[in-house]
C-alpha cells in the first residue's frame, strides 16, 4: 500500500480509519456510556498525519466531554449533551434529562473516490424513554493529495418524531453570558490551552466568537 492508502475495520461498536500505517480516526458509533453522561457516538482518538492526538476523552473536570461529538445540551427539557443543565436563577444543577443517542442501523459503510464515508441510523430518548428523534448520520473521510492532512465531513438530519415543538437552547439562553455553546463540539488537548485560533480573513480570539466558516 501507499503511505496515503486509506483503510477502515469495524467491531460492531465503532470503527477505525487509518492512513497507510497510521489510525488516524476512530469513530464510537454505539456508545454505552453512562446515562448521565448522555451515551451519544462520538470520535476519539483524532490524529494529525504526523501522529499527534488532537482530542481528549472523558476529561477529569467534564468526564462527558468525548473528542468530537454531535451534543446539544438544550433540547427543549432534554440534555444530549451530558452532565448537569444549567437553569436560570439555579446555576447548573444536576437533573434526570439526560438524554441517549443510540445507533440503529449501519445504513452504507466503505471506501470510494479517495475517501471513507459510514452512514448510519440512529433514535433520540429521553431519560424518561421517550422517543423524540430520528436522525440519519453521515461522516466522510478523505486525506489531501500529499497526505500531509486530512478532512472529516460531518452530515446529519435530524426529525422530531415527538408530536410537539422543540426548542434548542443553550445555557445562554437560559440565562448565562458567553456560554451560547451545543452542536459539533470538539474536546481538544490541554497542550492546545493557550493557543491563538485563526479564522477565515485572519479574524481571530474573540472576533470569531458567534460567526460562522
Amino acid at each position: 500500500n501507499s503511505p496515503t492508502a486509506l483503510s477502515w475495520r469495524d467491531d460492531n461498536q465503532s470503527l477505525t480509519v487509518s492512513l497507510g500505517d497510521l489510525e488516524i480516526a476512530t469513530y464510537t458509533y454505539d456508545a454505552t456510556d453512562e446515562q448521565r453522561e448522555s451515551p451519544r457516538p462520538f470520535f476519539h482518538p483524532l490524529r494529525t498525519t504526523a501522529g499527534e492526538t488532537v482530542s481528549v476523552y472523558r476529561p477529569w473536570d467534564h468526564v462527558w466531554h468525548k473528542g468530537i461529538a454531535w451534543s446539544l445540551p438544550h433540547f427543549g427539557e432534554d440534555n444530549f449533551w451530558g452532565g448537569p443543565s444549567f437553569r436560570r436563577g439555579e446555576d447548573y444543577t444536576w437533573l434526570p434529562n439526560n438524554g441517549a443517542m443510540r445507533h440503529e442501523r449501519v445504513i452504507d459503510a466503505g471506501l470510494g473516490g479517495g475517501a471513507f464515508s459510514f452512514t448510519h441510523a440512529l433514535s433520540w430518548w429521553t431519560q424518561g424513554g421517550k422517543h423524540v428523534v430520528d436522525e440519519i448520520r453521515s461522516i466522510r473521510i478523505s486525506p489531501n493529495v500529499d497526505g500531509d492532512s486530512w478532512t472529516l465531513v460531518f452530515d446529519t438530519e435530524i426529525t422530531n418524531v415527538s408530536g410537539a415543538d422543540i426548542q434548542i437552547g443553550s445555557p445562554t439562553t437560559e440565562g448565562r453570558e458567553n456560554a451560547g455553546y451545543g452542536g459539533l463540539f470538539w474536546r481538544g488537548p490541554r497542550e492546545f490551552a493557550g493557543g491563538r485560533i485563526a479564522g477565515p480573513g485572519g479574524a481571530t480570539g474573540e472576533a470569531l466568537r458567534g460567526t460562522r466558516g
